[in-house]
């Protein structure tokens, strides 16, 4: 019986790459949607390192955080894919993917040890941009505003209803952004949400001074065309005592089950708007049109 343990794989930064198989992308979602809806109206500028956690029920949710990354975020985009998966398709690597072995304990925790680094390394506290936004102003040095000190999340900067072009390039070194997908597999859209043990483990190694988590729910429907549309929701950051978990079992679990709680709701949310237009043809809510067709 082979008891081999496939090694950690790290990924690999490939700019030129992730340009090119990001334009691919872009022919993939034209082809198959009608049009991309994101509502990202909750989520705050921010220096801190980010840890996206969102419902997992479709093939696409591979491609939706590169396609949100690069148009709107701007951060250095991470994701971690099953070992075997990630050995099949190696090109992922140079997308930002990293591989986590959720077949053995010890292989699963050194994921999770690299991804709290990842985070807790890039993210800045927020006083730290403050006082860098206050140097800029000092006499003798260049007026700089205080966006433009920030190095990543400039979703902000997008006004409504308007497609976001092409990504900048960030004028400082942009932070982490990490895509987590935390029921481990993928489920069917009405399965209730439950999560696999990692989030609890990563959470309590967050920094929350560098760090957030922001949960987002994915949704497609074919209600009014035969291309269905896409729908992402991003919510607020949660609370920082998510972060105060310290390993007793009990309330570990009550946590987890609070984020779930979270998840459903963001997920019930966006199905409910969705299924819902104006008079103009937009979703209820905060959605905007991120590509395809206008309303």
């Amino acid at each position: 019986m082979n008891h081999h343990q496939p090694d950690f794989i790290s990924e690999i930064d490939s700019p030129v790459f992730n340009r090119v198989f990001y334009w691919y992308s872009l022919t993939l979602f034209r082809r198959r949607f009608r049009a991309v809806w994101l509502d990202d109206s909750a989520v705050q500028p921010s220096s801190r390192a980010s840890l996206y956690i969102g419902n997992h029920n479709s093939w696409w949710d591979a491609l939706v955080p590169l396609l949100i990354n690069e148009r709107v975020l701007r951060q250095r985009a991470r994701a971690l894919m099953d070992v075997e998966q990630l050995q099949k398709y190696p090109f992922f690597r140079r997308l930002g993917v990293f591989s986590i072995d959720r077949q053995h304990p010890r292989k699963a925790l050194e994921s999770m040890e690299y991804a709290a680094e990842l985070l807790n390394s890039t993210g800045r506290p927020p006083e730290e941009d403050n006082a860098a936004v206050e140097q800029s102003k000092r006499p003798g040095q260049p007026e700089q505003s205080s966006q433009s000190a920030l190095p990543d999340r400039t979703a902000q900067s997008a006004r409504p209803d308007q497609s976001a072009g092409p990504a900048q390039t960030p004028r400082t070194s942009p932070t982490v952004g990490l895509w987590f997908y935390p029921e481990g597999k993928l489920v069917r859209p009405e399965t209730p949400i439950k999560l696999e043990g990692g989030i609890k483990w990563l959470a309590r190694k967050l920094d929350p001074a560098r760090t957030e988590i922001i949960p987002f729910a994915i949704h497609m429907h074919f209600m009014r065309s035969d291309k269905p549309e896409l729908f992402v929701r991003m919510g607020e950051a949660l609370d920082l005592r998510m972060f105060e978990m310290r390993g007793d079992p009990v309330r570990d679990e009550t946590q987890a089950d609070r984020i779930a709680m979270i998840l459903r709701h963001l997920r019930d949310a966006t199905r409910r708007d969705s299924a819902h237009f104006d008079e103009a043809g937009r979703p209820n809510g905060g959605f905007r049109l991120l590509l395809g067709r206008r309303p």
